[in-house]
């Protein structure tokens, strides 16, 4: 048996318990056992070293009013910056400082007054923190002097922490070249001159013997490389949505739309009317990005729908991502049916207005076809969370919206107790009828019920007049491929 020297004992321990996993550590024990001997293992007790967790870092989160702003915006003041720490939260920032800045005027080369950039200093000293101003866009110069002035790592503004956000949450190919896409043509736009910005001028060499000149300056280089960038990207992308548009020619099915502010319950809506699990559901922003599809079983109508969750909307929502996200937000708002879930619990307050005027500015911008525009049910989430005051609010805006012939139809749900979930179901089917998209159980011959193959698969299936088969529901006997059955990949 090899012996190990006894001053090499405590490195050799140490080594072990830094770099093993410790679900590897027992057969790590049980291998070396023959070699270190049962005294090794006796006398030191292997276990795995606790890493110490970074540090969060600091935020502080700076919301701008600005000058000559509407009363409606005062009043929203604290909503706008709930929502911006949302965002530094999500973005894994502590967010130490808050504040409300009413602008009188906009400083062209800091954005905000002297005096306000000589306190942020301090704080950022003191807190060791970035800062976050929530407006819609900063210059690349107003950056880069806030930068230098407050002697911080880091100026953002709304759009820079939105595109970070998307850059994190991106899990698919064609959300990660939509994000980047959007990154590169924000970078492009924010390029700007400077030593202290790292694009100093460049000089040629002079290997020949004679004097050379200037070179291309390294401001140029790099928009030429973010340009050449993005044209690769685009090209990317049409070979992704060329994809998308031939799986959609083979979808026999009618499809489903979640759209909605985020944060609003679209994923736990998806997820508890299609009895899955598949979609996160935290509280918090953008979480989820990739679009989900999964199939809905519509018993009133005895067919299948196709269920979708896409990106939730934001005010103030980029223009890059509105761009890059375009072939997306298309095929979202060309489904054959819309469900624009809002948050019921905000009823009574400014946001409530506020997130639906984000949301159909958004839709009018993408182009919503005319087909759509009475194919719209509004879905109202988080009943649950009503008072009796907003219930009672409620009741008298639904009886003012009812008659009124213009407004959609409303379906008050939970996404957490399955409140309104069975209406909802009987009013999406209802809807894919009237639209002739689906026909009615009755005229389909839904009564003629049988059992079917297809792929190998048992289904269960309708017989029409013709005689023809047609698959009513994916459900299979065995149990084992339901996930893969109920999934749809987009």
């Amino acid at each position: 048996m090899i012996k190990l020297p006894a001053s090499l004992l405590p490195s050799t321990f140490m080594f072990a318990a830094a770099s093993i996993e410790p679900a590897q550590l027992w057969s790590w024990q049980r291998a070396t056992k023959p070699i270190l001997g049962d005294n090794f293992h006796r006398n030191y007790s292997i276990r795995p070293q606790k890493v110490p967790s970074a540090p969060v870092p600091n935020c502080i989160v700076l919301h701008i009013t600005p000058p000559r702003s509407t009363l409606e915006d005062r009043l929203q003041e604290e909503d706008f910056l709930d929502e911006a720490c949302a965002l530094a939260q999500t973005l894994g920032y502590a967010v130490p400082v808050r504040e409300i800045l009413r602008l009188r005027a906009i400083h062209p080369k800091t954005f905000i007054g002297k005096g306000k950039v000589v306190e942020l200093r301090g704080l950022l000293r003191a807190t060791d923190a970035i800062l976050f101003i929530n407006t819609p866009r900063l210059t690349a110069l107003q950056q880069r002097n806030l930068k230098e002035l407050c002697q911080t790592e880091g100026v953002k503004d709304r759009i820079s922490v939105i595109l970070d956000i998307f850059g994190q949450r991106a899990r698919t190919m064609e959300a990660k070249l939509q994000v980047e896409l959007a990154q590169c043509k924000y970078a492009l736009s924010h390029l700007v001159r400077g030593a202290s910005a790292g694009y100093e001028q460049q000089r040629g060499a002079s290997g020949t013997g004679f004097m050379a000149g200037g070179g291309e300056k390294a401001l140029e280089l790099r928009r030429r490389q973010l340009r050449e960038q993005s044209k690769v990207l685009q090209h990317k992308l049409k070979t992704v949505e060329k994809r998308r548009m031939e799986q959609r020619k083979h979808r026999r099915q009618p499809t489903v739309s979640l759209l909605g502010y985020t944060n609003v319950g679209k994923s736990s809506l998806l997820n508890a009317l299609t009895h899955s699990h598949a979609v996160s559901v935290e509280d918090r922003p953008f979480e989820t990005l990739d679009t989900t599809t999964r199939a809905l079983f519509l018993p009133s109508v005895g067919a299948s729908a196709l269920l979708t969750d896409t990106v939730g909307f934001i005010r103030q929502l980029p223009l890059e991502l509105v761009a890059a996200f375009r072939a997306t937000l298309e095929e979202a708002v060309s489904a054959d049916l819309l469900l624009h879930v809002r948050d019921a619990s905000t009823l009574g307050t400014p946001l409530f207005a506020e997130q639906y005027a984000s949301v159909d500015k958004i839709l009018r911008d993408v182009g919503t076809p005319e087909h759509l525009k009475h194919s719209v049910v509004e879905v109202w989430n988080k009943v649950d969370l009503l008072t009796n005051k907003q219930r009672d609010q409620m009741a008298r805006v639904l009886a003012g919206a009812k008659r009124e012939a213009s407004s959609p139809d409303v379906v008050l749900v939970s996404a957490q107790t399955k409140e309104g979930m069975r209406e909802l179901v009987r009013m999406i089917g209802d809807r894919l009828v009237e639209g002739g998209f689906l026909q009615p159980a009755e005229t389909r011959g839904a009564d003629k019920k049988s059992s079917c193959e297809k792929d190998g698969k048992k289904h269960m299936c309708y017989s029409d007049e013709e005689g023809k088969q047609e698959v009513l529901s994916s459900r299979t006997e065995n149990m084992s491929n339901k996930k893969a059955v109920n999934e749809v990949d987009v």
